[in-house]
């Protein structure tokens, strides 16, 4: 119950509580739509991708650009977003820069919990409601993660400290300011810790090796749309993979995943 009313990821839409972690879906849609003049170029992919900082794009293009990065985005994600901007907010978009992870096109994982509460995007993409989806958030109430996240919350409130997000974005959708003593994550190794850890972790929780069994025929066709939009309204399209930490690679190909980067890198 604390955890939900808290809801210290914004996942549950509850508002009662400033979150340790706001819905970064709900984020970008709303500093796009409010971005003006509007932006003529995009930076489309994951939360890595999202640390492209637009000002490069605009000093090296000319055109004012925005950033679209979100966590564990999919293709269908590119689809929806291309409309949002077109056709809602009718944005003289001229130019998509799009990382192209493997991971948009994984065969079986669930879109991100954040999407869910943010019609925005799904309603592109027939809905997202389904008793897994359900049955996925009430498991993450019960995560350790989200307790100590929502005890830091409630101790925040009650010092009467301002709380809130761990990031504080720009209008053009980029990161200006990080508050590692915020983070959600309440991490405490360092660095090189870290990063041991995650190439330990990533594989499964992230990457979904065991179910990546090869590229989203679906999400394969949401990607196609999306080009044929862009290629429709004249807009250029630079796609690009991301870079994984050298040493997350090798682990990736040791557990069999090197066919997976080879057939995205072909498609």
């Amino acid at each position: 119950l604390m955890n939900l009313l808290v809801d210290p990821f914004d996942i549950y839409g509850v508002d009662i509580f400033p979150p340790v972690m706001a819905n970064r879906y709900q984020i970008k849609v709303d500093l796009f739509r409010r971005y003006n003049p509007p932006a003529r170029a995009l930076i489309l992919g994951s939360s890595r991708v999202g640390m492209i900082d637009p000002d490069q794009v605009t000093a090296i293009t000319g055109l004012r650009c925005f950033s679209w990065g979100l966590p564990i985005a999919r293709a269908e994600n590119f689809y929806s977003i291309i409309r949002i901007a077109t056709e809602e907010e009718r944005a003289p978009i001229e130019l998509v820069i799009v990382g192209a992870e493997p991971e948009i096109f994984h065969p079986k994982a669930e879109p991100h919990e954040m999407i869910k509460s943010v019609p925005d995007y799904w309603t592109y993409t027939g809905g997202v409601s389904s008793f897994r989806d359900i049955l996925r958030k009430v498991t993450r109430l019960f995560s350790v993660e989200q307790t100590l996240a929502s005890i830091r919350v409630l101790g925040s409130v009650l010092r009467g400290e301002k709380g809130g997000d761990w990031i504080e974005w720009g209008d053009d959708g980029f990161p200006i300011r990080i508050d590692r003593e915020r983070r959600p994550a309440l991490i405490e190794e360092d660095a090189e810790t870290r990063i041991e850890r995650g190439v330990l972790t990533y594989p499964d929780e992230r990457f979904g090796i065991s179910t990546f069994t090869g590229l989203s025929e679906l999400r394969k066709q949401y990607w196609e749309v999306f080009l044929a939009i862009c290629e429709m309204r004249g807009i250029d399209v630079y796609v690009f993979m991301p870079p994984p930490h050298p040493d997350l690679l090798d682990r990736l190909y040791e557990l069999g995943a090197g066919p997976i980067f080879e057939e995205t890198v072909e498609y």
